[in-house]
């Protein structure tokens, strides 16, 4: 999982194809690619909601946060932190209901994930093995499992953005999977805004990303990390 938290901010900067794709989204992909580039910073709120229900499980989740990044010097900063609430049912069985919260902070150098989870804290460091590009890794690692089509134009949270549409490979699915994907990016500067997750014709998960500022004045010293009081880290820097 650590190997992926350095990606969290780039998949809401991101987007970025190949010529096998139909032509609208190697326009697209041209479009935001430019406006991307000239991205150096960026701060918003996250919010996902999810509800879903298969087999027999019940699961409706909540996660609310922060998310911030910064290029700067060849380096790459950021900082996610969020709380999740979730309620689960099996059967007949009573609802569980959990929380918890998580800080992950990328200092230019290392990673680190700090988890809160029925009041016991814990800490992971990881070394960053490069620096992300905007939006090609996210892409890169979706074309793997899913095919990726284009409208040339659609709207969320009050934003004109392309809309880009993420079915799975059917020889690569296995077990329940979601079945769509439907992801909204900025016009206006290439941000994803929203996310929207299908089971079959039912949405069952939606991420909005909200108060997205980019290009505003941050120092790699807002970036900093510091251990807890009493909490152990885990290193995972030699892995």
């Amino acid at each position: 999982m650590m190997r992926n938290v350095k990606w969290l901010p780039v998949m809401i900067v991101g987007l970025c194809s190949t010529a096998v794709l139909a032509e609208s989204l190697e326009e697209i992909e041209k479009q935001i690619t430019k406006k991307l580039a000239e991205i150096r910073s960026m701060t918003a709120d996250i919010k996902t909601d999810m509800d879903m229900s298969q087999s027999g499980m019940e699961m409706k989740m909540v996660i609310k946060g922060k998310t911030s990044a910064l290029f700067r010097d060849g380096k790459y900063y950021s900082r996610q932190e969020g709380t999740m609430d979730r309620k689960m049912k099996f059967g007949d069985q009573p609802p569980q209901e959990e929380s918890g919260k998580t800080l992950i902070v990328t200092d230019g150098e290392f990673t680190w994930m700090l988890m809160e989870q029925g009041g016991q804290p814990m800490c992971m460091k990881q070394k960053i093995q490069d620096v992300p590009s905007l939006g090609t890794e996210f892409f890169k690692s979706m074309r793997e499992t899913y095919e990726l089509t284009a409208a040339k134009t659609g709207s969320a949270a009050g934003a004109k953005t392309w809309e880009i549409h993420a079915k799975p490979k059917e020889q690569q699915q296995m077990g329940p999977a979601p079945d769509k994907f439907i992801f909204h990016f900025r016009q206006s500067d290439g941000v994803m805004t929203q996310m929207d997750g299908y089971m079959g014709e039912k949405k069952f998960m939606t991420t909005t990303i909200q108060n997205i500022k980019v290009n505003i004045d941050m120092k790699p010293d807002q970036f900093k990390f510091e251990v807890p009081d009493g909490v152990q880290v885990m290193d995972m820097t030699n892995q």
